[in-house]
């Protein structure tokens, strides 16, 4: 039924492959998707083509060179058959990580992380002491408290979320240069 569909969308002028997706939309539902079927049920709902043709030995689809040789500034957002997201891009024809980019998808995005001065000297450090204060009361033969290990991951899970991106080094504040 899907294929009698999408050829009575082309006979109707309207071909599902070369719409334009909204890819903000598809960053935020990518990013907040939560295991491999809800990442399937969101290359169906965008209409996301798969990258590689079964038929000629996983190389390229050819509609897909085809699209990037007439246009190779052009981006297409395809998925591979594990269901990871990609942008093929033409001149040189490259995959590209979907994660690795930017939310508008147009610059590839090289950005680096960054922890908080503060967060490195006090909550990392406390969170680091416990954890081999830990390691060593296992180490001994004490018994295993499933609380104090439990607490030191949302310890580090509160370092985690206090990280933040960027992109540009003149972007990071003074806050998040660390200084020995």
């Amino acid at each position: 039924m899907h294929g009698i569909k999408r050829i009575l969308e082309d006979i109707n002028g309207r071909n599902p492959l070369k719409e334009e997706i909204d890819v903000p939309a598809l960053k935020k539902a990518w990013a907040n998707a939560k295991g491999k079927k809800q990442k399937d049920n969101i290359i169906i709902k965008f209409n996301i083509p798969g990258a590689f043709s079964k038929n000629r030995g996983g190389e390229i689809k050819l509609g897909h060179q085809y699209d990037l040789q007439t246009n190779p500034k052009k981006k297409l957002i395809v998925h591979d058959d594990e269901g990871n997201l990609f942008y093929l891009t033409g001149k040189p024809m490259k995959l590209i990580k979907f994660e690795e980019t930017s939310i508008e998808g147009e610059e590839i995005s090289e950005g680096f992380d960054l922890l908080p001065g503060h967060v490195i000297n006090n909550e990392l450090y406390v969170a680091s002491r416990e954890l081999q204060e830990f390691t060593n009361r296992m180490r001994a033969g004490n018994d295993f408290k499933k609380k104090d290990l439990q607490k030191i991951i949302r310890d580090l899970q509160g370092v985690v979320k206090s990280a933040r991106t960027f992109s540009k080094p003149e972007d990071v504040p003074v806050s998040y240069q660390y200084k020995k």
